[in-house]
């Protein structure tokens, strides 16, 4: 298993709901994922895209690293959300830090690093995940 999907399998679930809290139940947000990692960013844009209730907005920004940033790609691009993803280490240890801004005031909806060996990172990252934003 390649460390982008591997990773991105155990996040996708909580970056659902992240950004349906990001908008009404009946509506579809509209979410955007950006990073330096395009690996990362490529996997996490394919899994979130697979949920109906989420619309994943394809931007072109290389991060986001303050609520200000995210606030401005949010207006933007009229986002919900706006989540950063980066991969650093290798494939025996590997970090996954994952960040969800809200769109309107960057607000950070969730924040969380998971460290692992690369084929146990997508594990790893939604056991920490629940634990931190459960």
């Amino acid at each position: 298993m390649s460390r982008r999907a591997a990773w991105a399998g155990g996040v996708v679930a909580v970056m659902a709901v992240m950004a349906a809290t990001a908008t009404p139940a009946a509506a579809q947000a509209r979410v955007a994922v950006v990073g330096r990692d395009q690996d990362a960013v490529l996997a996490l844009r394919d899994e979130l895209g697979g949920h109906r209730e989420i619309d994943v907005v394809e931007v072109t920004a290389p991060g986001v690293d303050s609520a200000a940033a995210a606030t401005a790609l949010a207006v933007r691009w009229k986002l919900n959300a706006v989540v950063t993803v980066a991969i650093a280490g290798d494939d025996a240890k590997a970090v996954a830090t994952v960040i969800a801004y809200e769109g309107l005031d960057g607000f950070v909806l969730g924040r969380f690093e998971a460290k692992a060996a690369a084929d146990k990172l997508a594990q790893t990252t939604a056991t920490t995940l629940w634990k931190k934003l459960g």
